[in-house]
């Protein structure tokens, strides 16, 4: 509803902007005019980019707020720098209930103890810490407890837009895990979740 409110001003904007450039332009030639138009359309193109990173950065703080999301990942980390491409769907971090869902599924084809290619792990989420730095970035810190897990996770929230990383320190092994992707509300993910370990 917002975004469709968005682009309608945003258009508007545009509409009267090349309306009153247009009027100005009486005695530029008509290559002028086109090029004048299409770098006012860039313009508003990344007015737009910037807005609508500005929502979506407002709506992920609040569900950081609220312990109300889920960080889906598209990038895997691990402990000695090995890094990939992972699908979204498959791995992520999530909080919802007062329970927190860590799914990590580097592998596509599936199998695996979660049957989508790695490991599911829940547990209860407890010494929630959130604070936001003199930069906007802000951190949301708690200790995960449960069959199958017991760490340490810190989510990073960047201060420009939803993109967010997620770092797993296990308290009895050493094998750090970090996740990069977008954080969203619960409600509007699209994970899949496998079978819990």
């Amino acid at each position: 509803m917002v975004a469709k409110c968005f682009k309608k001003i945003l258009l508007l904007l545009f509409i009267t902007g090349a309306i009153q450039a247009n009027a100005q332009e009486g005695k530029k030639s008509e290559l002028q005019q086109w090029k004048d138009f299409i770098e006012n359309a860039r313009l508003i193109a990344r007015q737009e980019r910037h807005l609508m990173d500005s929502i979506v950065h407002i709506k992920a703080e609040n569900a950081l707020q609220r312990k109300e999301f889920v960080l889906e990942s598209d990038e895997l980390t691990l402990k000695h720098g090995e890094h990939g491409y992972v699908n979204c769907t498959t791995n992520f971090i999530a909080l919802h209930d007062g329970r927190a869902t860590v799914q990590i599924s580097p592998f596509q084809s599936g199998g695996g103890p979660n049957g989508v290619g790695g490991i599911t792990v829940e547990g209860t989420p407890t010494g929630l810490k959130m604070e936001t730095d003199k930069k906007g970035i802000t951190r949301l810190s708690m200790n995960v407890t449960g069959n199958g897990i017991s760490a340490q996770v810190t989510v990073t929230l960047s201060p420009s837009d939803n993109r967010a990383t997620a770092t797993i320190i296990p308290n009895f092994n050493s094998l750090n895990v970090t996740l990069d992707g977008q954080l969203v509300p619960f409600k509007e993910s699209s994970v899949f979740k496998g079978t819990t370990f």
